[in-house]
């Protein structure tokens, strides 16, 4: 007992010690407001939260990531709290709120009743990194530079700083398969907290509202909250009741086994029966840890004056054009996201109008009544409004594979492949599954979308300087773990 309170006693010492020696020199480097200074101290911060996470026990929550800003919190703000949910790689066509035969949404099926459900959203790329580059920046993946082993532009503006210079509190909670940090994501958080998901598989969204309650009970607002929500994203291991909930006898092994395995063999036919029932299951999981979100906002009053987004980094392919996972396509099934906006005052609707998720973060400052300039993109707040149709929807930055851009527009879909002769027309009107090419057939129509391609990749040049992100020999590992590389 001696041996175990002397060695706390000296973690303790380690912390408070390191921190107090990062806010000294932070406070030093950042007291001018000089931005490579405040890149020196925020590197510094960095560096010492490494030393903490070092010494503190595995199994202690802990802020992994601590941004200090010249914008104090209290500054008087009163407008609404805003909340971002974004979830990997979840599909729409998997959530009965969209009309999927599973009741895999139950909470959200009534909640989105009375909110703004688009049902035509889509991501800019079709994985994690470029996703969340343009959900937080309103800038498109070539711009904002995002991309595995690029982070974003250290001066590049983003929703949590916009907020944060606001006057919001502002704080994350995320996983921990890609170190958010290190690709500039986390720029203009007060507090971060990351969960580490290897260590709660298939249970991490009840640790991340775990937080989110700890964080709320001390602090009253006006906030913005971004939460990522891991499940369900491969590997599919759902907790009971969810891993039976929709097949039972799944052989244990196949809820453990990662992306290569799905690269390499593919799926046979019972196996995708059993992929897609445990993806139902982590779907349905995901669910009742949003209904605990709304649980914990409810207890404190903060439901009514709280606008909350709901939407995803991409979705998942189950063999729907020979393939699995997500990544290497940019077909709907893995740029098709589901979108729910709650604003406080607003009647539900159901929009079936193109919107880009990019937009989201330019959308959530109209109506939190923050100055949008900041950001990139355009507020889907007309489109809401019915002032106006739908958007184009471009993308590109696949990470597996040949890069591979798309556009989506007036019921065409054009996907050309970087370096190939032949690419891929789809008519959506008469083939939502993208099975029949029509690139030779109607040559003057993909001539006219590749036009119109080629002039959005023109436009869509980098607005800062990339910089190689620092991925720690830690980080490397989940992303081996979860087959993000070999």
């Amino acid at each position: 007992m001696e041996g175990n309170h002397s060695s706390g006693y000296g973690i303790h010492l380690i912390v408070f010690g390191a921190l107090t020696l990062s806010l000294f020199f932070s406070y030093y480097l950042g007291l001018w407001g000089d931005g490579d200074r405040l890149d020196e101290a925020e590197e510094l911060i960095r560096q010492v939260n490494r030393l903490v996470e070092r010494y503190i026990p595995e199994n202690t929550a802990q802020v992994r990531y601590i941004e200090w800003n010249e914008t104090k919190r209290g500054t008087g703000k009163t407008g609404p709290n805003v909340i971002l949910v974004t979830v990997e790689a979840l599909r729409p066509d998997h959530m009965s709120l969209y009309g999927y035969e599973r009741e895999t949404t139950p909470f959200l099926d009534g909640w989105g009743r009375s909110q703004v459900v688009f049902e035509n959203a889509f991501v800019p790329s079709p994985w994690t990194i470029p996703s969340l580059g343009s959900i937080q920046t309103g800038l498109y993946p070539g711009e904002h530079g995002a991309t595995y082993g690029y982070m974003l532009d250290k001066g590049m503006s983003t929703l949590p700083k916009t907020m944060l210079d606001a006057g919001y509190d502002t704080f994350s909670a995320t996983h921990s398969v890609h170190d958010m940090a290190e690709y500039g994501l986390l720029k203009g958080f007060m507090e971060s907290y990351t969960v580490d998901h290897q260590e709660v598989l298939g249970n991490s969204s009840s640790e991340i509202n775990r937080q989110v309650k700890a964080w709320l009970d001390d602090n009253n607002g006006p906030f913005f909250i971004w939460i990522h929500y891991f499940e369900p994203h491969f590997m599919y291991n759902p907790q009971p009741p969810y891993d039976s909930m929709y097949v039972e006898g799944i052989p244990k092994e196949y809820k453990l086994l990662n992306r290569r395995y799905c690269a390499k063999n593919g799926f046979k036919e019972d196996e995708l029966e059993w992929f897609a029932a445990l993806y139902d299951g982590e779907v349905r999981y995901f669910d009742e840890s949003f209904k605990g979100l709304m649980g914990i906002l409810a207890e404190r009053g903060l439901a009514d004056n709280t606008i909350i987004a709901v939407t995803s980094d991409h979705g998942e392919e189950f063999n729907d054009h020979g393939g699995c996972d997500h990544g290497a396509s940019q077909y709907d099934e893995v740029i098709h996201v589901p979108l729910i906006l709650s604003i406080p005052s607003k009647e539900g609707r159901v929009i079936d109008h193109q919107a880009p998720v990019k937009d989201l973060a330019a959308t959530l400052l109209h109506y939190a009544d923050i100055s949008v300039h900041k950001v990139g993109g355009e507020s889907l707040h007309t489109i809401v409004e019915g002032m106006e149709g739908g958007r184009p929807i471009y993308s590109a930055e696949t990470r597996y594979g040949p890069e591979l851009k798309a556009v989506r527009t007036d019921g065409l879909k054009l996907i050309i492949t970087e370096g190939a002769v032949d690419h891929e027309l789809y008519d959506l009107a008469d083939d939502q599954g993208e099975t029949e090419n029509l690139y030779h057939a109607r040559g003057d129509v993909a001539s006219a979308l590749m036009e119109e391609l080629d002039g959005w990749v023109k436009k869509t040049r980098p607005k800062g300087r990339s910089t190689k992100a620092r991925i720690s020999d830690e980080a490397k590992e989940k992303l081996k773990d979860a087959g993000y590389i070999s």
